[in-house]
């Protein structure tokens, strides 16, 4: 077997090939980050293997940096293996007492880390699982950038039309941005003809809101005291248009990643309270469950478990280490608060750990680390949750 170590970076990689042996038959090739780059490290490759030669590759994860030679690699039919950044940085550290670092000796390292690892190559099921993930933190993204433009609308709003949120119990909603565009300051509102408001209301409420509506909000516009800018109505009718291409586009991304999750038939979608889109961020981030040995490493990964401080006699537990996939420590805590309000095994769990004086976020930990059992045990049976499965 030729193991080959790529240390990523943004515009050029380092690479280093090992034979079967572990011994060094080409050090400090440096290729750009290109595809000119990356055929001259698969000639390289090619003028060491022989026929029952098996080529296996090792990078780090480096973000969409380490992406695209990642994905070249696998096409040339390659055992591709990707490693935690962490562990390839505790491995240079045991190489060495010096304190150096380059990016030559770096490849060796993950070369010989790849070339003993039992680590499972990528498979076709990574391509899935890309999609994915993908998708979902776009997902998460798009969420985020949603909710820093509803503040953005709602400080516009008290400041050219407070009263508006004495009236109606959200301003976050179709009916109200359809009057804001229709009317874009108070002035407008308190001299608007019932009827053309009552309508605008009526159309975008589907008649939910019509002419007591109307009346209620052209009195308020009328003693109103907010200020009349002619550049903050520009501002806020941009941002109520950001908000609705948001929000549609997150309605396809997620038609997109329900189908997806369909398609892979997931379990853990059997648990009372998990959504489509909290079980595809816990699948996509796991990606294979087949990496997982037990419940306890998928807490590391996803930063659940305590940290520990051992030395001597002394043994001191501090806070959550918070490493690894923040979307999954997201989504697990997420899916925690809600199986706990839809699944009575997990809600008389929460009431047990909040009795027994934990707070509220520290019980709802606990029940993140149930959950994740649960998951590992059906992921990796591939069965149904049952209400009378405890583990």
């Amino acid at each position: 077997m030729i193991t080959v170590g790529i240390d990523v970076a943004k515009s050029k990689h380092d690479c280093c090939i090992l034979d079967s042996k572990g011994e060094i038959l080409e050090q400090g090739i440096r290729i750009a980050n290109s595809r000119k780059g990356f055929n001259e490290l698969i000639e390289s490759i090619d003028h060491f293997i022989e026929d029952d030669h098996l080529v296996r590759v090792g990078l780090e994860a480096t973000g969409h940096y380490s992406e695209g030679i990642t994905f070249f690699m696998k096409a040339q039919n390659y055992d591709v293996i990707v490693f935690n950044p962490l562990a390839i940085k505790l491995a240079v550290k045991a190489q060495t007492l010096r304190k150096t670092k380059t990016d030559k000796a770096d490849a060796l390292v993950i070369a010989k880390v790849a070339r003993s690892s039992s680590n499972k190559p990528l498979g076709n099921f990574e391509n899935t699982m890309f999609e994915l993930r993908e998708a979902t933190r776009f997902r998460l993204r798009s969420k985020q950038h949603l909710a820093y433009l509803k503040v953005q609308l709602k400080r516009l709003n008290y400041r050219t039309f407070p009263e508006l949120e004495g009236i109606v119990k959200n301003i976050h909603c179709k009916y109200i941005y359809a009057l804001i565009k229709a009317f874009s300051n108070k002035e407008e509102l308190s001299k608007a003809h019932l009827t053309k408001l009552s309508n605008v209301l009526s159309k975008a409420s589907r008649g939910s809101h019509s002419q007591e509506t109307a009346l209620r909000i052209r009195d308020a516009a009328k003693s109103s005291i907010g200020i009349v800018s002619k550049s903050l109505t520009i501002e806020t009718i941009s941002i109520i248009n950001q908000i609705e291409n948001i929000q549609e586009e997150i309605n396809k991304i997620e038609l997109y990643i329900k189908g997806i999750v369909d398609e892979l038939d997931c379990p853990i979608m059997s648990i009372p309270g998990i959504s489509y889109n909290l079980a595809s961020v816990i699948i996509s981030e796991l990606k294979d469950i087949d990496n997982f040995q037990n419940p306890n490493q998928i807490l590391a990964f996803a930063g659940l478990e305590p940290s520990i401080n051992e030395s001597g006699q002394f043994v001191g537990k501090g806070k959550m280490v918070k490493r690894g996939s923040k979307n999954l420590r997201w989504a697990l805590f997420e899916a925690a608060k809600s199986v706990s309000s839809h699944c009575l095994t997990f809600g008389s769990y929460l009431n047990k750990k909040i009795k027994e004086n934990k707070h509220y976020f520290v019980a709802i930990s606990h029940v993140a680390k149930k959950l994740v059992r649960v998951i590992f045990h059906l992921l990796k049976t591939k069965s149904k949750f049952n209400i009378e499965f405890s583990i």
